[in-house]
């Protein structure tokens, strides 16, 4: 999901943008669940959730998505070193960049957390979401 702010904000950082190419219901509504949180909790004072009109096309990180594909097709892949390589060689200017959240040895970089769980205790399914542009 590209962003034009971290989810763990710097001290400083209280407004968050956020484009989605698309996303299904059942995702999205833990994510909105999630900004909400956030917002409740202080930790941003603003965000904006931008959504892609549905049918839309030429869009870059759907192209660069569909370069990674045609590669991963024809390597042969075993360890996520190689999905790592193969995910820089994947472009000729090495635009597609692999961000391991841990490693084959179980390391953990990036910490995940079950907010599924977490939130569902907190908020309501929104009903007819998908009729909605623009929430206040």
């Amino acid at each position: 999901m590209p962003s034009l702010c971290s989810i763990v904000p710097t001290s400083n950082e209280m407004t968050c943008s956020l484009l989605i190419s698309t996303m299904f219901y059942f995702v999205y509504r833990y994510m909105l669940f999630y900004l909400i949180w956030r917002t409740l909790h202080g930790l941003h004072k603003d965000i904006s959730l931008n959504f892609m009109v549905a049918g839309h096309t030429k869009f870059s990180p759907d192209w660069c998505f569909g370069l990674l594909k045609q590669k991963f097709r024809r390597t042969p892949v075993s360890s996520l070193e190689d999905i790592v390589r193969l995910t820089l060689e994947s472009t000729a200017t090495r635009l597609n960049l692999a961000q391991l959240v841990g490693s084959e040895s179980q390391e953990v970089f990036v910490p995940l957390y079950d907010w599924q769980t977490f939130l569902g205790g907190y908020f309501e399914p929104l009903v007819g979401i998908k009729s909605l542009q623009h929430f206040w």
